[in-house]
């Protein structure tokens, strides 16, 4: 009973931080720079070609 709602809810999570990551990057960084979050985490702006 706890993987059926834990499942979906665990997803949801995911699908937030991604997009909520991606509004900041556009709102936030011009094309091609970058912003270390941490030692091993970069967030860089690129768009892909097609």
């Amino acid at each position: 009973m706890m993987k059926k709602v834990l499942l979906p809810l665990v997803g949801a999570g995911i699908f937030l931080l991604d997009e909520s990551l991606k509004n900041y990057v556009e709102e936030n960084l011009q094309p091609g720079t970058e912003k270390k979050l941490t030692g091993r985490i970069v967030l860089r702006r690129v768009h892909n070609q097609g």
